[in-house]
């Protein structure tokens, strides 16, 4: 059942979130990130679209095409179950079978791969948002590495002391602390388990005026990250962050049953964690640095900056903290 009436709000509601990102820096900046890291082609169902053609997309969709949809790709023939908590698990498993039982759908299932688009250049983009009073450098770059391979432990904790950590990082600690540029800033990694793919990311928010010495200060970070090496502080520091950040979303139970749910599909148990935690535990600086440098390359680093900076970087007027957020 999918009345028409309710399909309609679905769909103006989900309008009204896009044309919202049309003028949003921190939107338009991420989506071009993607796309050029990404360039598959339209007819790609990994294609990444503009958020124009996902505002034409959406205003083209009819009840129909989500019908035939349904009917031919959902169904509960392939999946993972996973529940944490206080409950009774026979029970739970026979309401369970039950529900789902006969509910196949006509297309089996295929895992869709991602490559790595290794020709990619890097570069400087920027996307003009006028009136904004804050402005986003977006960062992005794609190389060949899967979350088992040997090499990554050693990235997961390069990139906290780059710019993960919560508590430090060379990010944090120039960017925002020493020369103030920065409302907030970070780097994250995140690896495929099955593709070898990993993806870093950096993203600062920032007023408009000061966009040029942030592209400076984290290219700067970058490339003294990579020449300069990781201080025995820095690196023990990292690993007690990484550690503990594993050990608070073990505590949460959606955070767990996501990773239980994650095994089954991987046929993996917990044991591939807890010999992550090892090997991380274990690492030294010449191994992270030897890591970062065979795998992060500065120039084939995609930044895009977004933002209103039609004033210039001197005249763009400040904005009080209350309006920023």
């Amino acid at each position: 059942s999918l009345p028409a009436g309710e399909f309609d709000i679905e769909r103006r509601q989900r309008l009204s979130g896009f044309e919202e990102q049309l003028t949003d820096p921190s939107s338009l900046a991420i989506v071009r990130v993607r796309r050029t890291i990404s360039p598959y082609d339209k007819n790609d169902v990994r294609y990444v679209p503009t958020i124009n053609e996902d505002i034409a997309r959406l205003n083209s969709v009819t009840v129909d095409q989500v019908k035939k949809l349904y009917r031919e790709f959902v169904g509960a023939q392939a999946g993972e179950l996973s529940i944490v908590g206080d409950f009774d698990p026979e029970q739970n498993l026979k309401i369970v079978r039950e529900v789902f039982a006969g509910w196949k759908s006509k297309q089996p299932f295929v895992r869709i791969p991602r490559k790595v688009f290794a020709d990619v250049p890097g570069g400087m983009q920027q996307i003009a948002t006028p009136d904004k009073a804050n402005a986003v450098y977006v960062a992005g770059l794609v190389f060949a590495m899967k979350d088992s391979d040997a090499d990554y432990p050693a990235i997961v904790i390069g990139n906290y002391v780059l710019g993960g950590g919560t508590l430090s990082s060379r990010l944090g600690d120039r960017v925002r602390q020493k020369e103030g540029l920065s409302y907030g800033v970070r780097s994250m990694i995140s690896a495929d388990a099955l593709d070898p793919r990993t993806s870093l990311t950096i993203n600062a928010i920032c007023n408009p005026k000061n966009i040029q010495r942030v592209n400076t200060a984290i290219s700067e970070e970058v490339a003294r990250l990579l020449s300069g090496g990781v201080t025995n502080d820095e690196l023990e520091k990292a690993q007690q962050g990484y550690l503990q950040q594993q050990q608070v979303a073990r505590s949460s139970d959606s955070a767990l049953s996501g990773m239980l749910a994650e095994g089954l599909y991987l046929d993996r148990t917990m044991a591939f964690y807890g010999n992550l935690e090892q090997k991380v535990a274990a690492l030294n600086s010449p191994q992270v640095v030897d890591a970062l440098k065979k795998y992060i390359d500065p120039t084939r680093l995609v930044v895009v900056d977004a933002g209103d900076f039609s004033a210039g970087p001197s005249a763009a007027k400040d904005t009080p903290a209350s309006e920023r957020r």
